[in-house]
């Protein structure tokens, strides 16, 4: 995962507990797509894409939250 390293999940998951989540868990997607269009039997266009993303879901009591980036590192993760 991208510069996520164990210690930094476990921070994350740390903060989200130290403010009264009693269960926490971390989502990491990553997506890799590729269209090919073609008009008469020949090759319009090419493209292809990635994209990818991390989701913490924090479980207080009857109260679930979750919030997800697409800026994977480090600020823009702990900003959700």
């Amino acid at each position: 995962m991208h510069e996520q390293s164990a210690e930094n999940i476990q921070h994350i998951l740390s903060q989200a507990l130290s403010r009264g989540g009693e269960f926490a868990e971390i989502f990491y997607e990553r997506t890799q797509s590729t269209s090919i269009s073609f008009n008469e039997r020949k090759v319009k266009g090419i493209s292809s894409g990635v994209s990818e993303g991390i989701g913490i879901r924090v479980v207080s009591g009857e109260r679930t939250g979750y919030a997800y980036s697409d800026d994977l590192l480090r600020r823009g993760v702990s900003a959700m």
